[in-house]
């Protein structure tokens, strides 16, 4: 059974330096991404046919998603049907930190 340290874990940045730096571990099955965020960054309207789960543990963010924007602040949890277009902006002017899930697991945020 694999343990890791995340603060050994190099960032992986999918959307450019301005962007979220993720940190990624995976199972057969499963991943589970740190997302770090700072103030005002953006995550453009994407997809993935991955199904998407997360949990706020600080920041606000709002997602829009099939024409609805919604505010998700610390606490909050949120899920992303796969193949549906969404997008994330840190509201305010503290950082953001999220804990994703996705399954089964994306080979794009493999590294």
């Amino acid at each position: 059974m694999p343990f890791f340290n995340s603060d050994n874990r190099p960032a992986l940045q999918p959307f450019g330096d301005q962007g979220p730096a993720l940190r990624t571990f995976w199972g057969d099955d499963i991943m589970i991404s740190l997302v770090d965020m700072q103030a005002g960054s953006v995550v453009p309207a994407h997809s993935h046919p991955e199904e998407q789960a997360g949990y706020v543990v600080s920041g606000t963010l709002e997602f829009t998603m099939q024409g609805e924007t919604t505010t998700v602040g610390p606490g909050g949890v949120f899920f992303i049907p796969g193949n549906v277009e969404h997008s994330v902006v840190v509201k305010g002017t503290e950082s953001a930190r999220v804990v994703d899930i996705f399954s089964p697991i994306r080979d794009d945020y493999k590294y």
